[in-house]
């Protein structure tokens, strides 16, 4: 079972997560056509009562919206959690020592210690979602069973990479953990809402929904 997962398993998993992913790649792209491009505007004014959106009134009465709400707090710690989420693992030296030793190339490691911290900060962004799942009402009233079970699936290869790095527990069967966390990872990632962590770096290449690099507007087929 150990030579399962730590050999066949692991070619298995990638092999899944390429072919999936690239799949739904396909699939949203296939759900856009070419359409002429609309007139740009403005859907917020740029004054209203007197009072401009760069004022520090204005600022102020936004702060509200700044973390539960839409704001560019918010889209600062969207960006730099997948930022995070996607390039760590990349990063880390001993997966890099595997890639090596596997098809004779590695990408850029980064020092242990930095690795610690943007592990640690992933995990804390995990514990702020978890927490706001189930402490926000109106995120908890949308949230169902996946949800949870999905920010679970992605939260567990950090947390168990951390501990087998800092040696806690039993080692070894830490690190056999961790593997299969992460084998289970790349597996549910193009078949639930983690593959959006894809889309959040490729949509921009497939629609020009939201001012994005393709051609034309994003059109969506009704379900009706």
């Amino acid at each position: 079972m150990v030579d399962f997962i730590t050999g066949p398993m692991v070619w298995i998993s990638c092999l899944f997560f390429l072919v999936g992913t690239i799949y739904q790649v396909y699939s949203i792209r296939k759900l856009t056509r070419k359409v002429q491009k609309a007139d740009k505007k403005k859907v917020v004014p740029e004054k209203t009562d007197f009072i401009t959106k760069d004022s520090l009134s204005f600022k102020i009465r936004m702060l509200k919206y700044s973390f539960v709400g839409i704001h560019r707090e918010k889209i600062a710690l969207s960006i730099l959690f997948h930022m995070l989420i996607i390039f760590t693992p990349l990063l880390v030296p001993a997966h890099n020592i595997l890639l090596k030793q596997s098809f004779g190339f590695s990408l850029l490691s980064l020092p242990e210690s930095l690795i610690d911290l943007t592990t640690i900060l992933v995990i804390l962004c995990f514990v702020v979602f978890l927490l706001r799942r189930i402490f926000v009402e109106r995120v908890r009233a949308i949230s169902s069973f996946s949800d949870y079970a999905i920010l679970i699936i992605a939260a567990a290869p950090f947390v168990t990479g951390f501990l087998s790095c800092q040696q806690f527990f039993d080692p070894r069967t830490i690190y056999l953990i961790h593997i299969l966390t992460g084998e289970i990872m790349l597996i549910a990632l193009p078949l639930t809402k983690l593959v959006h962590m894809v889309f959040f770096f490729f949509g921009p290449l497939i629609s020009i929904h939201k001012q994005t690099f393709g051609n034309g507007k994003e059109i969506l087929r009704s379900e009706g």
